[in-house]
């Protein structure tokens, strides 16, 4: 199906009201500042942004949009009836969603932004009979069934890297060039080389606390390392309290700090499952030495860095031996050419945006 894009002054409607916190606000964060540059030469192109909030000021080229969704409901509601009554009056030329899932009855060609990785994997099977797992399996099953169908109904679909994107084309059964890889940017994060230093003793993992984010690994390396050090700190950004004085739950931390404690600490990344894994490529960017999960997500966000080291994620002797190492200066950070001022990672993706406006990329939706 060829569909007949553009004429005119175009018109570019991006949804996403779900991001708030964390990462999610982080790629926000990142994408906006790439059309803010791109508005500023392309004067022909009006970008709307439908958001949870009013983050962001209006401007000649930028318009904000508030349309809150809370709850699941409300989400579902905006997704099948709220949201083409909202974006269908506007006109636009392209809509841009980037919640996983199409939003229905949309008049123009809309193009899917996918990060959820749970219904992709294939490690775990989450279960609806346990307590803990519940929700997870409704990410897996009900709305992941809810993704796939989106990802076959979408005009493009983008994703944040080449596992997500092999597992798309398996599972769902799409073309290959109906999926575009893009990683997210990490935004200045205004410090100098000079800010950077070790200290061996401290470690942080910044996670909320579902099972798959494997905490657990964390609590039995502990136990492990404890019985020959006591001079060592564990920081965890989970709202938990935990009886443990080598491990302090601070809950959330702001940006800013988070970035100071990457560039003073050694970054431990258990999770069985991720899309990309932000604060990966956030720590990376500082040089900080990295102990992750050996999963097809972390070789790939981190194939060419030299200071990561992999583990057994089901194995926290494994874990408990890096600890150690990086304790007893064994493992040290090594130089690496830092780029502190990466912000380009959207570049691709609005040139591929920019692409199909200027009727360069009118084949991709060929089926």
């Amino acid at each position: 199906m060829s569909i007949e894009l553009f004429g005119g002054k175009m018109r570019i409607v991006i949804s996403n009201t779900a991001a708030k916190v964390g990462g999610a606000l982080e790629i926000l964060n990142s994408l906006f500042y790439q059309v803010k540059r791109v508005a500023e030469t392309r004067k022909d192109i009006e970008w709307i942004f439908i958001l949870n909030d009013y983050i962001y000021d209006n401007s000649s080229q930028i318009s904000i949009i508030k349309e809150e969704t809370t709850t699941w409901i409300s989400r579902l509601i905006y997704d099948y009836y709220r949201g083409a009554r909202l974006i269908n009056p506007l006109k636009p030329d392209l809509v841009i969603n980037m919640q996983n899932t199409i939003i229905k009855n949309i008049n123009c060609p809309q193009f899917l932004y996918v990060h959820q990785a749970i219904p992709f994997q294939t490690n775990f099977r989450f279960s609806f009979f346990r307590k803990q797992e519940r929700k997870l399996a409704v990410y897996q099953y009900i709305i992941g069934y809810l993704i796939k169908q989106s990802i076959k109904k979408s005009d493009h679909v983008f994703v944040q890297t080449n596992w997500m994107k092999s597992s798309i084309i398996s599972d769902v059964g799409v073309r290959e060039n109906k999926i575009g890889v893009y990683s997210p940017a990490i935004i200045d994060t205004s410090f100098t080389k000079e800010e950077i230093h070790d200290e061996q003793n401290k470690f942080i993992y910044p996670a909320n606390d579902f099972i798959y984010k494997n905490h657990e690994c964390i609590y039995k390396a502990n136990r492990i390392l404890k019985m020959e050090y006591s001079d060592f700190r564990i920081i965890l950004t989970t709202g938990k309290s935990i009886n443990d004085i080598n491990i302090e739950c601070v809950g959330f931390i702001e940006k800013s700090k988070l970035m100071k404690l990457y560039s003073e600490s050694t970054l431990i990344f258990p999770s069985f499952i991720e899309t990309v894994g932000l604060p990966l490529l956030e720590a990376s960017l500082l040089g900080a030495i990295v102990l992750v999960a050996d999963c097809e997500y972390s070789r790939e966000i981190l194939s060419d860095y030299p200071n990561a080291y992999f583990f057994d994620p089901n194995r926290p002797t494994e874990l408990a031996a890096l600890m150690k190492d990086v304790i007893e200066n064994k493992i040290i950070r090594l130089p690496i050419n830092l780029d502190l001022k990466n912000m380009d990672g959207w570049t691709e993706f609005i040139k591929f945006i920019i692409g199909v406006i200027d009727g360069k990329n009118e084949n991709i939706m060929d089926n």
